[in-house]
């Protein structure tokens, strides 16, 4: 189809120049694997160039990298946050910057964004550290990011899980899913709930929340024209 749409432009007087196989989109680093005929089998997206130039921003270039092998450590209560900072100009930025690595390609910090968005109107210094760990935990896993293969059969497998009044505060619960289609991620949330619930109806919340992507899903793949097989939702108890 490439190859037919290239000779339809050029035969239209269209200058057509090759520029071969992209390797960045906007801040999306691309790895594409080709089969013989030329047609993508596989495609890797990760965000390591746009990850090294927030470190560089933040000036983190130096820094050590923490200990652990996740983003963020165990959340503790915020009833004594500790001293604020001057300005959240900066806190703001980094969070934006987090937000947007963990919605395009790294859903393993989507609890650590979640976390810290909450305190963007008036950050303490402690969250200010955990936001800049969050980031150092990039650097050390820069290349991470989601793989997408083809494959002839559609599926779709959507896990759901809540962790119960983790919110030490206001005792709400945590919502959290994947959606998974072809074997491959393409949708992941971890949000607060908005209301405080007792433990089976945590995990309803997490559910219903997750059927509601599923539908908006099958949706989308109606007005593509592409069919819709049976979904399967697997959830915790």
């Amino acid at each position: 189809m490439y190859t037919l749409l290239i000779n339809a432009m050029e035969a239209a007087g269209w200058e057509v120049k090759e520029l071969k196989v992209p390797v960045q989109f906007l801040s999306l680093d691309k790895q594409l694997t080709l089969d013989s005929d030329g047609r993508c089998v596989k495609i890797n997206l990760s965000q390591h160039t746009y990850i090294v130039d927030l470190v560089e921003q933040f000036d983190l270039s130096l820094a050590a990298n923490p200990r652990t092998t996740t983003p963020v450590a165990k959340c503790t209560a915020m009833d004594d946050p500790g001293q604020p900072l001057d300005s959240n100009r900066q806190y703001i930025s980094l969070v934006g910057a987090l937000l947007y690595l963990a919605t395009c390609t790294r859903p393993d910090i989507a609890f650590a964004v979640s976390y810290l968005s909450r305190f963007s109107a008036a950050p303490p210094v402690p969250l200010w550290t955990a936001a800049q760990r969050v980031l150092l935990y990039l650097r050390s896993h820069s290349h991470l990011g989601l793989t997408y293969t083809h494959s002839p059969e559609y599926s779709v497998f959507v896990f759901s899980d809540s962790s119960y009044a983790k919110d030490t505060i206001y005792r709400q619960s945590q919502t959290g899913f994947a959606v998974l289609a072809y074997g491959s991620l393409v949708n992941w949330m971890s949000k607060r709930q908005p209301t405080v619930a007792v433990t089976t109806n945590a995990e309803y919340q997490a559910l219903a929340q997750a059927a509601r992507e599923v539908q908006w899903l099958k949706k989308l793949r109606s007005d593509l024209g592409l069919p819709c097989s049976t979904v399967t939702i697997q959830g915790d108890k």
